[in-house]
């Protein structure tokens, strides 16, 4: 059995390597070969002599002629954003398969594991499906449960399914690979929870609505591809990148309030249901434990963070603008 592998990303390299190997890889079709990773891992299937195709969304036709050229059994897409058009989805019925990180229909979207993450799950499922023509809703080929470390990050589980992944196809392929009867996704049920991309909303912190081991989850998730939890400060944004629950008095402190500042502690936040310890925060002067950022810009026990987004005037962005007037003082 030959597969070509459709992605845009080196997380996808494990699984070339190991299809290579076996040689059961017919090709390679790159998605976004402007990206530095796009390019890296083409450098990398050049220098194995793998061949690659790239996808553009204006010539469907062209990834056709070479799946038949290349006389592959079947499509497999991971780490891929590119979404195929029906007219190749309707030709290659059956053939066009993906890769997605959560138990569908649960956690169908562009991004399962930001919100299994976010969620604080401790176990999650690799299912291959067929492509059909609404994302995330083909029929399943196969499935295998990993687990979630307790400090895993977006990219350190991202890292470890790469390295997963050649097992995950390999038992598939053991298991009678295109010869697996597909099964139909069960009715999605309205307990069912959506994937979508991050935004604004789901990337910032709500000091009076989330308790500390959901501020905790979300910078797990946050980190980091999306630069660390958004919270503010006098009107400026930071960003969570670390944080840790700790057992503290909350002195009856609103939530966002810092409680203590110093050594050995850090520098702690009232929470809802307890206390947190800000970690590490990035902002645009750079990189800080929670310490170093109260002692540098001169926060006090009292003080507090607001919620994000900001809602009191013109959001800024820590990432893209100098304006921390306020904290330099």
């Amino acid at each position: 059995m030959k597969l070509i592998i459709a992605t845009q990303t080196s997380l996808a390299l494990p699984l070339i390597q190991d299809l290579y190997a076996r040689q059961q890889l017919a090709a390679v079709w790159l998605y976004d070969v402007t990206g530095e990773d796009s390019r890296q891992l083409a450098a990398q299937c050049a220098m194995l002599g793998i061949g690659v195709q790239v996808m553009d969304p204006e010539k469907p036709e062209a990834l056709l002629q070479h799946q038949s050229v290349q006389q592959a059994d079947a499509i497999v897409s991971c780490y891929l954003s590119f979404l195929f058009p029906p007219a190749m989805v309707q030709a290659l019925q059956g053939k066009l398969l993906n890769i997605h990180a959560s138990d569908l229909p649960q956690w169908r979207g562009a991004d399962p594991l930001f919100w299994q993450i976010g969620e604080g799950a401790e176990s999650g499922c690799l299912t291959l499906h067929q492509i059909a023509e609404q994302a995330d809703t083909g029929d399943i080929l196969y499935q295998q449960m990993f687990n979630i470390h307790p400090y895993d990050t977006h990219q350190s589980l991202n890292i470890s399914l790469s390295q997963y992944m050649p097992l995950f196809i390999g038992q598939w392929l053991s298991a009678g690979g295109m010869d697996c009867k597909p099964q139909p996704q069960r009715k999605f049920q309205s307990e069912d929870k959506p994937a979508p991309r991050p935004d604004i909303n789901s990337t910032g912190i709500n000091w009076q609505q989330q308790g500390s081991l959901d501020i905790f989850h979300l910078t797990r998730a946050c980190n980091p591809q999306l630069g660390g939890a958004a919270f503010s400060f006098n009107q400026d944004v930071l960003y969570l990148l670390e944080a840790t629950p700790v057992e503290h008095p909350r002195y009856g402190l609103a939530a966002g309030t810092i409680v203590h500042i110093g050594e050995p502690e850090g520098l702690l936040v009232a929470c809802h249901d307890g206390v947190l310890r800000l970690d590490i925060i990035y902002l645009a002067a750079g990189i800080f434990s929670g310490l170093r950022f109260a002692e540098r810009y001169q926060l006090q026990v009292g003080q507090s963070f607001d919620s994000y987004p900001i809602t009191k005037r013109e959001k800024l962005d820590g990432r893209n603008n100098s304006q921390y007037n306020e904290l330099c003082r």
